[in-house]
């Protein structure tokens, strides 16, 4: 099952709204520029480290949450909104934190797959090709998922130039432990673009 889907039914089984019904985006504090990305990522999925190089973060129309995409790939923002993941070559992690009904208002703690919180984390490991064909330990592969952990959040600032930072420690069902930090801008709907959902187009 992919992710995305994964993510909505949880979402959807704890009683979550749209992220428009919880008001709008978080709030924190601004910066008079938007911050820069920064990731690092120690350990492995299937014998194979994460080479992070970018971390964005943003809320697909439809698809409850916010989302943090952490990839090898730099220049995601702008693919996102057509794609949601699914971009070529990609390897990351795929990661959606959820509070009350929707993207999360404040800074915190997120557990994953934590259903009987007001505070959860689902998502995994992604791995496309140039073709965008799905790569072994991929969304489909049930291995790929996280099965415990923890994800924090130390800043939320859903505006225009804001960002989102925090750390993570997740144990994946086949076995892999990765953990990290990251500083991901947020990364807003392109003028002229419309949203994904679940019907992503190759990008």
């Amino acid at each position: 099952m992919r992710i995305v889907r994964l993510a909505f039914a949880l979402l959807l089984a704890v009683g979550l709204g749209s992220f428009v019904a919880c008001g709008g985006p978080a709030k924190g504090p601004t910066t008079a520029a938007a911050a820069a990305a920064a990731v690092h990522v120690e350990g492995k999925f299937k014998g194979q480290p994460l080479d992070a190089k970018d971390a964005i973060a943003y809320s697909l129309p439809g698809l409850q949450g916010l989302r943090i995409l952490i990839s090898n790939e730099t220049g995601t923002c702008g693919k996102v909104w057509q794609s949601d993941y699914k971009i070529r070559g990609i390897r990351g992690l795929q990661l959606v934190v959820a509070e009350n009904r929707g993207a999360p208002t404040s800074p915190g703690l997120f557990l994953v797959n934590d259903g009987s919180s007001a505070r959860f984390a689902v998502g995994g490991y992604v791995a496309y090709d140039d073709q965008c064909k799905e790569l072994e330990g991929g969304v489909d592969d049930t291995d790929a998922g996280m099965v415990a952990g923890k994800l924090t959040i130390d800043e939320l600032d859903l505006t225009p130039g804001g960002h989102v930072s925090g750390s993570f420690d997740l144990q994946l069902k086949g076995g892999g432990h990765l953990t990290g930090t990251f500083t991901a801008p947020y990364c807003s709907q392109p003028a002229g673009v419309e949203g994904a959902t679940f019907d992503a187009r190759c990008q």
